[in-house]
């Protein structure tokens, strides 16, 4: 679940028409919400976002917070279907666990987690899918939570 710095970043980016990729019930306000659960609150789409139903060079952005870190897929497969829907010049904004961080400190590792990040391994990922990646760096979710995440910012050339 996202804080409210993640959710404040996520927003600053959903300019134009975009898609948030595992919303659950806490879509971010504009966006088209996709989620794999029909009960999710916040889904106008019931979809994995392995295998989007969308066109091609449709979406200004794409949003994916806390979501990457469970597909049973490589992330580069599934940021590659992100940048598929993306049109030329579209960002993809990814927010993970801090994994390595969080375990480090104590914090427990979900089990649903099939990906591990860091902040390098999450830039060259997505550089690898495609991306120019226009920003990439570690949140401290500090008051509302104590562990961290890791963003990063790719724009489809």
């Amino acid at each position: 679940m996202s804080t409210q710095l993640e959710r404040n970043i996520l927003t600053e980016y959903a300019k134009g028409n975009g898609l948030n990729i595992g919303c659950g019930d806490d879509k971010i306000k504009g966006s088209i919400g996709v989620d794999i659960s029909p009960k999710a609150g916040g889904a106008n789409t019931v979809a994995n976002g392995n295998k989007l139903p969308f066109k091609d060079n449709e979406f200004d952005y794409v949003l994916a917070s806390h979501n990457l870190e469970h597909y049973e897929e490589s992330p580069i497969i599934i940021l590659r279907e992100w940048r598929r829907v993306l049109k030329p010049g579209g960002v993809c904004v990814v927010i993970v666990p801090d994994e390595v961080y969080n375990i480090a400190h104590g914090f427990p590792w979900h089990t649903q987690h099939l990906h591990i990040f860091t902040d390098q391994t999450l830039k060259l990922i997505m550089t690898y899918s495609g991306f120019l990646v226009k920003r990439a760096e570690i949140i401290n979710r500090e008051p509302e939570r104590k562990d961290r995440t890791i963003l990063c910012v790719g724009v489809k050339q």
